[in-house]
């Protein structure tokens, strides 16, 4: 796939087509996020937002900067995390991919151990309508919330991530279930 975004993105700027050369780095750099190279996939996606065009790919500016987030994320650079998923919500014009990279901030607060504002943020993005609609991001915002929770020392019960692992397990999300049973298994090991 890196091989037919390059060849793409060749011939876009060839022709000069700026907004689709950073479309394909933006595509390339999220396949470099997937694959664990988050260092490359910063360096493609910081070229990638040089060739985006406001208005008409705002949603590959906002995608660009939510996976700067997550990049940031994985490689502990929390503050950096922060501001770029701050920039995603910011620049962001679908409710749906807003209230993502909500939670995605929340997590990144979880991993920094702000255990305060990512309840916070979580439970605002809950009562959220939309998230009622999309079964696997309300699980997903469920079980964050539960496991926030339960590391801030302000829950002890295991009701919120047994709901959200049994809606994972109905709705077949597999890479759901991973985070479900890795936070049940921390919450057990303390207990039992």
């Amino acid at each position: 796939a890196l091989k037919n975004y390059n060849s793409s993105k060749r011939y876009y700027q060839k022709y000069g087509d700026s907004s689709w050369t950073g479309r394909n780095l933006s595509n390339m750099g999220i396949i470099q996020k997937d694959q664990n190279d988050f260092f490359g996939s910063k360096e493609t996606l910081t070229e990638a937002l040089q060739y985006l065009q406001t208005p008409k790919d705002l949603k590959y500016i906002s995608s660009s900067y939510a996976t700067l987030g997550t990049n940031h994320r994985k490689l502990l650079n929390f503050a950096d995390a922060v501001e770029y998923y701050n920039k995603a919500i910011a620049t962001s014009s679908a409710d749906e991919d807003i209230l993502i990279y909500k939670n995605n901030l929340a997590v990144t607060y979880i991993d920094d151990k702000q255990y305060d504002k990512a309840i916070s943020l979580l439970e605002k993005i809950l009562k959220d309508s939309l998230l009622i609609d999309n079964k696997d991001e309300y699980a997903r915002v469920l079980d964050n919330l539960a496991y926030a929770k339960f590391l801030s020392g302000k829950e002890d019960k295991v009701d919120s991530l047994l709901k959200a692992l049994e809606m994972r397990i109905q709705n077949n999300d597999e890479r759901g279930l991973i985070a479900s049973y890795t936070h049940l298994g921390e919450f057990y090991s303390k207990n039992n």
